[in-house]
């Protein structure tokens, strides 16, 4: 797709890369990346996503520190991070504030939101955390929360 997030919001590669290190959460350790490196193969899943978020209502199930439901609130209408770890939500809120972006504690397999509800569904590198015996659910609860039509970005 022609609307990639660093064309759109950055005038130069050198400006992507300092938004991308103003966002890098401070401890490699909080996260399961651990180097330099990981962290940019998340920035590059998450602009990847951002390519199908413009101006929508998206849904960041297992957003971690939050980091990338911040990227993606830059061109989306309304992004909702989602984690089950509530320690993450709340270093997520410290550091990651934007009026259209919001975080909450909440289980992807089992997700409180109505039928529907969300134009994309971003999941990164989430999959494989999800015990065999909640895969189709987890996956099932992508299906439902979107909207007929939606998108599902999953790695």
């Amino acid at each position: 797709m022609e609307n990639s997030f660093k064309n759109n919001h950055f005038k130069s590669s050198t400006s992507f890369m300092e938004f991308i290190n103003k966002i890098r959460p401070g401890s490699y350790d909080a996260h399961s990346f651990k180097s330099e490196y990981s962290y940019l193969c998340y920035i590059a899943l998450y602009q990847f996503a951002t390519q199908f978020c413009k101006e929508k209502t998206v849904l960041d199930a297992a957003c971690g520190l939050g980091y990338g439901s911040y990227l993606l609130a830059q061109n989306a209408e309304k992004v909702t991070g989602i984690e089950i770890i509530a320690s993450n939500i709340d270093f997520s809120l410290q550091n990651y504030q934007k009026d259209n972006l919001i975080f909450l504690v909440a289980d992807a397999t089992a997700m409180n939101f109505r039928d529907g509800q969300f134009d994309v569904v971003v999941s990164i590198e989430t999959f494989e955390h999800i015990p065999p015996t909640k895969a189709l659910q987890f996956l099932e609860e992508f299906r439902r929360v979107l909207k007929p039509g939606g998108t599902l970005v999953i790695s």
